[in-house]
């Protein structure tokens, strides 16, 4: 068997994953369509946000209360309605206010944002989206596991889910309305679980605004820091994929 026809089965397996996937989309109607949308259309706007940063921060700061309740307001929509991403959200909040007020600023931003995106697709998904799940063994079996274990349950599951670097925010917004996760383990478990790789992010970035090329020791402390910064976004992840996988793994009956 040669190299080609041995990775051909894991591309077949990938492309059939991702049709069954949109297809299990469609399916649930409009909130699904548009959670399907949210599991790419981030991409550009984070990269936009990522390449202006230098001209918007000036422009925010500038702007004082106003700049700061703008950039806030602002994420409302677009993470609400899946635009842009909270990474570089985060690293344009660090780049533009520093760590405590860039951070205080991004989960403010990043708290309303996880609000509307769920309004907007349990509103979208109505009564439909749960009559498809329940028709659906394995979909079910999963909402069950996330929503019927109790609160505390919830909680941890949504904090596990949020806590990945890699982890689309709009995606489990509009996922978790169309499960109809409880708004009271939703929002707590939302920014518990997005504060740490937040804050990671926000730091890196305003070390990066704050480095000044003419102070070589200046410079490798800096550096240090962001190393630093990478190597927490990285044990954050393992640590979450490993929870996750740990809970997957545990019988719903427990």
């Amino acid at each position: 068997m040669t190299a080609s026809s041995e990775r051909a089965p894991a591309t077949g397996g990938l492309w059939h994953y991702l049709k069954s996937f949109y297809a299990g989309m469609m399916r649930l109607g409009p909130a699904g369509l548009v959670t399907a949308i949210a599991s790419f259309s981030p991409l550009l706007g984070g990269f936009v946000i990522l390449g202006l940063v230098q001209r918007l921060a000036p422009w925010i700061r500038a702007h004082g209360g106003a700049g700061a309740l703008i950039y806030v307001i602002s994420f409302w929509a677009f993470g609400g309605f899946a635009v842009v991403p909270t990474y570089a959200y985060s690293g344009l909040a660090g780049w533009t206010f520093g760590v405590v007020n860039g951070f205080a600023l991004a989960m403010a931003a990043f708290a309303g944002a996880a609000f509307i995106g769920y309004v907007f697709v349990d509103w979208l998904a109505g009564d439909r989206a749960i009559q498809m799940i329940d028709e659906h063994p394995k979909w079910k079996a999963v909402r069950q596991a996330l929503v019927g274990q109790g609160f505390w349950r919830t909680l941890w599951i949504v904090t596990l889910v949020r806590l990945p670097p890699t982890s689309p925010f709009s995606f489990f917004n509009y996922a978790m309305a169309i499960a109809r996760v409880g708004m009271l383990p939703y929002m707590p478990g939302t920014l518990l679980g997005l504060a740490p790789r937040s804050l990671a992010v926000v730091i890196a970035f305003a070390d990066l605004e704050q480095l000044d090329l003419q102070h070589p020791l200046q410079n490798w402390l800096r550096v240090a820091g962001i190393v630093a910064t990478v190597v927490v976004i990285y044990v954050i992840n393992r640590i979450a994929q490993s929870a996750i996988r740990g809970l997957t793994e545990t019988p719903a009956e427990s």
